[in-house]
C-alpha cells in the first residue's frame, strides 16, 4: 500500500519523466518485493529470512489458521496483504504439505 508521502512525492514530480522512472524502481525493489510472488521465494522468505523451519506440523497449522476467514487472525493477513496473497498462501502452504508427504524414494 503506497503511503500519503509517496503519493505526494510522485504527484510533485509526475512530469518528471527520469524522476518516476527511477522512484518506481527503488519502490518496486524496496517495498514489493518484500512480499514474494511465488513459492520458491516464499521458501526463500520463510526459511532463510525469517528462519522458520518450514516442517509439516508448521504449514499444517499455518493453513488451518488461513483456511478459516472468521479467525481474527486472518482477517488481520486479508487487510494487510489482500485476498490475492491470501490465496497464494493457501496454495504455498498446501505445496509445501504435499511435498512432505511425498514419501521418499
Amino acid at each position: 500500500m503506497i503511503g500519503s508521502f509517496q503519493i505526494y512525492k510522485k504527484n510533485q514530480y509526475r512530469n518528471n519523466v527520469a524522476f518516476n522512472k527511477i522512484y518506481d524502481y527503488f519502490w518496486t525493489k524496496t517495498y514489493m518485493s518484500a512480499i514474494p510472488k511465488s513459492f520458491e521465494e516464499w521458501r526463500i522468505c520463510i526459511e532463510q529470512r525469517c528462519g522458520i523451519p518450514l516442517t509439516l506440523e508448521f504449514a499444517e497449522e499455518r493453513l488451518s489458521i488461513y483456511l478459516d476467514e472468521n479467525l481474527p487472525e486472518t482477517q488481520r493477513f486479508v487487510k494487510l496483504y489482500g485476498g490475492g496473497h491470501l490465496c497464494n498462501i493457501r496454495e504455498w502452504l498446501s505445496r509445501a504439505i504435499s511435498e512432505k508427504r511425498k514419501p521418499e524414494i
